[in-house]
């Protein structure tokens, strides 16, 4: 097998952002398989480009642990405007032709709807090299869009989305979903059983062990140092509509009137909402809550080894009764951390063996009294943490996962 991925946000080793496609393609490539990752090299978490190019140049290729990354240049942004839609439109177009500066042949193409454009470059170039197409469904658009109050179900924009879904759906060969209850949605839209493929995100263990030796930014330490002995809650990840951040806060305050002064809270990472939360904090003057950048990749297992308890707050969202899988949840998991999930979705939305705490209602009055009683029972958040620990182990490193790829792309 020689699988292309057209993956507009992958990031390698020493960036921030999601390595579901680096961390596939390293097992992969472990089994004598060949990966190419096509992302771009301007990171849309940091907003930072993350190459140097001269001044002819449109891509770079780089090889990493054995994976083929080629690096596209695309114009930078700052906001969520009308650069921003440059910028796919400009990865999605040179990422397709593409196919005409590598020699080598994909036998599979996958192409991952980070946004609909790279998906459909995944598509056209798999149809291009006689490739196999697997079409990867990440977030369930336009669905999501709807069920998150983001877009009206008769609206031209998901209308087109709708048409999109449909087309890659027919275009495709395989369907890889990152939720076992996906399934439902997509057989719900008249698709195969057969056609359906689930892979869920993942640990690469090792990271929690190797990755240790990593000092963090003083800045972070700083704050560790400052709030020794206490209960850390921490959220890591991106800072938007969806993330429920402000029921977070909603807590904080709460624990504060209380006098909880043992129990504080971290946010790392960016997204469209953070100024919104940090400007809530000072009007109010919560002070049980640290604000902090992203940090790379591999700090986040000694970032996580510090804390006590992952948050993984969501706004209440049918879309959500589907399935989740966060990158956090796993992180969390792998660090032997309780973990904390507060939305409204049915249970069977969650792995049958997953161990997270689920908190549905009155989300930050218990949420108030779940961390009150973990910072009095500290044992019970071990045991907790340890339990996770194994669900990882069992279902969830990216060697596993990769073993379940094959075995269902062959099926």
């Amino acid at each position: 097998m020689n699988l292309w991925i057209f993956n507009h946000y992958a990031v390698g080793p020493g960036s921030s952002g999601f390595t579901r496609h680096y961390d596939l393609a390293r097992e992969l490539v472990k089994k004598g398989y060949q990966v190419t990752i096509i992302a771009a090299s301007f990171n849309y978490q940091t907003k930072k480009e993350e190459r140097q190019y001269k001044k002819s140049e449109w891509y770079q290729i780089e090889m990493l642990d054995g994976i083929q990354f080629v690096w596209i240049k695309t114009i930078k942004y700052k906001e969520n405007d009308y650069r921003r839609v440059i910028n796919m439109f400009e990865y999605s177009i040179k990422a397709y032709f593409i196919k005409n500066v590598l020699k080598d042949q994909p036998t599979h193409v996958i192409g991952s709807l980070m946004h609909p454009f790279a998906a459909i470059t995944g598509a056209k170039v798999a149809k291009n090299k006689k490739a196999f197409f697997i079409f990867e469904e990440r977030d369930l658009w336009p669905q999501s869009m709807i069920d998150l109050g983001n877009a009206s179900p008769t609206s031209f924009k998901v209308r087109m989305l709708r048409k999109i879904e449909r087309w890659l759906i027919n275009s495709s060969d395989k369907i890889l979903l990152l939720f076992d209850k996906a399934q439902q949605y997509m057989l719900q839209n008249g698709v195969a059983q057969e056609k359906l493929m689930v892979v869920s995100n993942g640990v690469q263990l090792e990271n929690y062990t190797n990755n240790l030796t990593h000092e963090l930014p003083a800045e972070v330490s700083a704050v560790f140092e400052k709030h020794d002995g206490k209960l850390i809650a921490v959220y890591t990840g991106a800072h938007g509509m969806a993330n429920n951040l402000d029921m977070v806060l909603d807590a904080a305050k709460e624990l504060e009137v209380q006098h909880a002064n043992d129990i504080h809270f971290i946010f790392l990472g960016d997204g469209v909402h953070k100024q919104e939360l940090e400007k809530r904090q000072r009007e109010e003057n919560i002070g049980n809550v640290s604000f902090l950048s992203s940090i790379k990749k591999e700090h986040i297992p000694n970032f996580l080894k510090k804390a006590d308890v992952g948050l993984l707050p969501l706004h209440d969202s049918p879309v959500f009764n589907w399935g989740i899988s966060p990158n956090k949840m796993y992180d969390y998991m792998a660090a032997k951390l309780p973990v904390v999930i507060a939305t409204d979705i049915d249970q069977d939305a969650l792995h049958p063996e997953n161990p997270s705490i689920l908190i549905r209602e009155n989300q930050a009055e218990n949420l108030v009294k779940l961390l009150s009683e973990l910072q009095l029972d500290r044992q019970k958040a071990k045991e907790l943490g340890e339990q996770g620990h194994q669900f990882i182990l069992e279902y969830c490193t990216w060697e596993t996962l990769a073993e379940d790829f094959l075995r269902q792309l062959k099926r």
